[in-house]
């Protein structure tokens, strides 16, 4: 993605939105999140749901692509009406979520003028600092994420023989 592609040019500022009314309209499902933050840092953890557009993407294979045919027909058709949420890791005033929401408006789609469009005041930062719900993932493929795996059971028998051990090497007090 250029900025000659799509209208190019200014484009209006897009708001903010505050972590409240943001987990609100999420519970509610009312609102479309898109995490631009690198792949390797989305599956560290997200909001349930978001999608991940990372820059990187954008800047390698222009928004249209990056965003994929899905997510547009969403956007443009079976979710019309709702906000456009847009995460970074903390949102502050020139982050990579400023810079993506500029690149969807440049595309210049008149559906998604950027009264659609939030930033996620604090981020993903904020929204776990919040108490907001986070998916912790292992590995990202597609669409679909790899929860990851639970601890692995105690051996009790291994613990015993460390603690055994580790009584042998202590001196024995006697009054």
């Amino acid at each position: 993605m250029f900025i000659s592609d799509g209208l190019g040019g200014d484009v209006n500022e897009v708001r903010w939105i505050g972590l409240s009314k943001a987990r609100d309209l999420f519970e509610k499902e009312r609102a479309i999140f898109i995490d631009c933050r690198s792949d390797h840092i989305f599956a560290s953890g997200s909001i349930p749901g978001a999608r991940n557009v990372s820059m990187e993407r954008v800047g390698n294979w222009g928004i249209v692509d990056a965003l994929g045919r899905e997510l547009i027909h969403e956007m443009l058709s079976t979710r019309r009406h709702q906000l456009i949420i847009v995460t970074s890791q903390v949102a502050t005033p020139y982050s990579r979520c400023r810079a993506f929401c500029r690149y969807l408006l440049r595309a210049g789609h008149t559906t998604l003028p950027a009264a659609r469009f939030r930033r996620l005041r604090g981020g993903i930062f904020g929204w776990k600092h919040k108490g907001g719900p986070v998916t912790q993932m292992l590995a990202y493929h597609g669409d679909e994420p790899y929860p990851a795996p639970p601890p692995p059971p105690l051996d009790a028998a291994a613990l015993e023989k460390a603690a055994l051990e580790s009584k042998e090497g202590e001196a024995e007090i006697v009054d």
